[in-house]
């Protein structure tokens, strides 16, 4: 019920031995509605699933360090673009028990885009301040100097 109503994505699963001391990926046992509206699959068939199945070109990074918060223990805070669901997530992963991974995910695109418009407008507005050949000064509502 918990997980139900998170406003985050929510993914638990279990490492798979492919031969002893060598995992090869993760078995999903749970992933909430979030998760399932964010790659597009039902929660109940996200069960059982192997997660190179559900991201075949995932990449290795990914993997990687949701194998390594497993085997250790230590949390995990990152950002990526991920090219499958083609939006920008934050992922939140740590070890509830020993061979099992649970990962919070938020989606941050509307974020990023949101910093790359506001760099490029910074830009534009420097080089439009800078590069002007008469006066330029910044006023507020009120009509005091900013600058």
């Amino acid at each position: 019920m918990l997980f139900k109503h998170m406003d985050h994505a929510f993914l638990y699963a279990r490492v798979i031995q492919e031969v002893p001391g060598g995992p090869i990926g993760f078995t999903i046992l749970l992933g909430n509605d979030q998760y399932g509206k964010m790659v597009g699959i039902a929660p109940d068939r996200l069960k059982g699933m192997v997660f190179s199945e559900l991201f075949p070109s995932a990449g290795d990074e990914c993997l990687i360090k949701y194998l390594e918060v497993a085997r250790t223990g230590i949390p995990f805070h990152g950002e990526f673009y991920s090219a499958v669901i083609h939006r920008h997530v934050s992922l939140t992963a740590y070890r509830p028990k020993p061979d099992h991974v649970a990962v919070v995910v938020e989606d941050i695109t509307d974020r990023i885009n949101a910093e790359i418009v506001l760099k490029k407008r910074e830009r534009e507005f420097s080089s439009a301040f800078h590069g002007s050949n008469i006066g330029v000064c910044l006023v507020d509502l009120e009509g005091s100097f900013m600058l």
